[in-house]
């Protein structure tokens, strides 16, 4: 028993640690870092504390976790990285929303073809790998993208499309996967 609380303990500082990894990658994209690093070092505890917060302690709502998180993630960058506010809130709702995407389909796949297979932990840490891997690939190639055409802030009409996107992806593959369910069932 001890020896599984302190692996599923050492799982989420793992996940932790990757969560701070695809943060950075993210918004360095789009931002440059300051050069204080008290200030960074403090955008860093901010976040770090949320997500462990979230892996540990599920009492609140959904929507109040999201609201959290969304509040979280631009208080860190607003600490970390240079640039204006607008942009900084345009990238931050966006980054979470397509991680909020990925967690989404990833759940909704695992839970299709291997929840039978697997105990309730090992599905959760499973789930949040792939996301997390797969938010990695897209950063990637985000990367890519911007990185070569110099793009690094967006009108006020792109930003808001920007963030609408995966929002709207998100609601969708919620009721197609909410339909095939019904059928099935």
């Amino acid at each position: 028993m001890l020896l599984n609380k302190v692996v599923l303990e050492g799982t989420d500082i793992l996940l932790v640690i990757f969560a701070i990894y695809l943060f950075s990658c993210y918004f360095d994209i789009f931002f440059t870092r300051r050069k204080k690093r008290i200030l960074a070092g403090i955008g860093y505890m901010v976040f770090v504390i949320w997500q462990f917060v979230l892996s540990s302690v599920s009492i609140l709502p959904v929507y109040i976790n999201i609201s959290i998180t969304i509040i979280v993630t631009f208080i860190s960058v607003m600490f970390i990285y240079e640039g204006g506010k607008w942009n900084k809130c345009v990238f931050t709702l966006a980054f979470n929303a397509i991680w909020m995407m990925i967690e989404t389909l990833s759940g909704y796949v695992l839970s299709i073809y291997c929840m039978q297979f697997i105990n309730f932990q090992i599905y959760e840490i499973l789930g949040s790998v792939i996301s997390k891997l797969l938010f990695l690939i897209l950063i990637f190639s985000l990367k890519r993208v911007f990185s070569s055409n110099g793009i690094t802030e967006f009108s006020a009409k792109y930003s808001v499309m920007l963030i609408l996107i995966p929002i709207g992806s998100i609601y969708v593959m919620n009721e197609i996967f909410l339909f095939s369910y019904k059928i099935n069932s």
